[in-house]
């Protein structure tokens, strides 16, 4: 099962609908009961956090990964003829923020939104 799917199932029975049906839960129903719904919103941001995550990692394979010497060679090179940072971040498979905070520093690049204490 999809990760999305879990997490719309979780919100159906959080709200009291059947997720099968799409109907309202019957008053009885354990997805009534005031700590099931309590623990379904608690997993929800969980799930959904992950479901990010998984994506991301997915677009960014070697994002938060230690930087090699060839690569920041490429990446000068690359940067320095021009490639835009989209085009950068999908050749390196990082994320913009993540070049963008490499090319600072190096000093190619002045940015007042980079993460400090960053060893990379």
């Amino acid at each position: 099962m999809e990760t999305t799917q879990a997490i719309e199932i979780i919100k159906a029975l959080a709200d009291g609908i059947d997720p099968t049906t799409g109907e309202r839960m019957p008053s009885d129903s354990p997805y009534k009961q005031v700590d099931i719904v309590r623990a379904l919103y608690t997993v929800l941001p969980v799930l959904e956090s992950q479901n990010k995550q998984k994506a991301f990692s997915t677009r960014y394979p070697r994002h938060g990964e230690k930087w090699t010497i060839e690569e920041v060679e490429l990446l000068k090179d690359a940067f320095n003829q021009g490639m835009a940072e989209r085009e950068l971040a999908r050749k390196f498979q990082r994320s913009k923020g993540g070049i963008k905070a490499k090319l600072f520093q190096l000093g190619l690049i002045e940015d007042s939104y980079v993460p400090r204490n960053n060893t990379y």
